[in-house]
């Protein structure tokens, strides 16, 4: 949680500034990788003051603003007046990752959503980890992968809470995320 100006270069985001400075937050794994990233604000100064995880793993970030218009993700809201307070509850689907991948044909996760395990498929990845994380950023399953494997089956950890997860594919140079729903 913090604020940016210009731009912000991530492994899975590449992030503009809207202004002056925008928010940012950013969400790390375990070991201090980032697994996305957002930004917020508008034309004029936005910074952020707190930050609060809900029990429904919402993310609440509290702030100020001096633009006319504040947007993150969907939301492109007008603000009254030149100075503004706000409190912003970004909910666990706003968080995912993206769906547009470039691997997205030769990476298949299937099923999803999952109840007791996942299949993975991999073409000319060399996949080395396979991560699943909560949206707090928690690792929730590790597993190393065998060189020569090109697919796996994850048995979902017993009272894994229903929701969405993050998926991490690693390799030696890259890393794939999915976005991964457990039902």
């Amino acid at each position: 949680l913090g604020y940016m100006n210009f731009w912000s270069y991530f492994p899975n985001d590449t992030l503009k500034s809207q202004g002056s400075d925008d928010l940012l937050l950013v969400c790390y794994d375990s070991v201090g990788n980032p697994l996305w990233a957002k930004n917020g604000g508008g034309t004029g100064t936005d910074i952020t003051r707190g930050l609060a995880i809900g029990t429904d793993n919402s993310i609440y970030i509290s702030g100020a603003t001096t633009s006319s218009t504040f947007s993150i993700d969907k939301l492109n809201e007008p603000t009254p007046g030149s100075k503004n307070l706000f409190l912003l509850k970004l909910s666990p689907v706003a968080l995912s990752v993206s769906n547009i991948d470039p691997t997205a044909n030769t990476i298949e996760v299937f099923p999803n959503p999952a109840s007791a395990s996942l299949h993975i498929r991999w073409q000319d990845e060399k996949i080395e980890r396979i991560n699943l994380y909560d949206l707090t950023g928690r690792k929730v399953l590790d597993q190393a992968i065998p060189s020569s494997q090109k697919q796996t089956k994850l048995t979902i950890p017993y009272g894994l809470s229903k929701g969405v997860y993050l998926l991490k594919l690693r390799g030696a140079n890259q890393s794939y995320s999915k976005k991964i729903e457990i039902k």
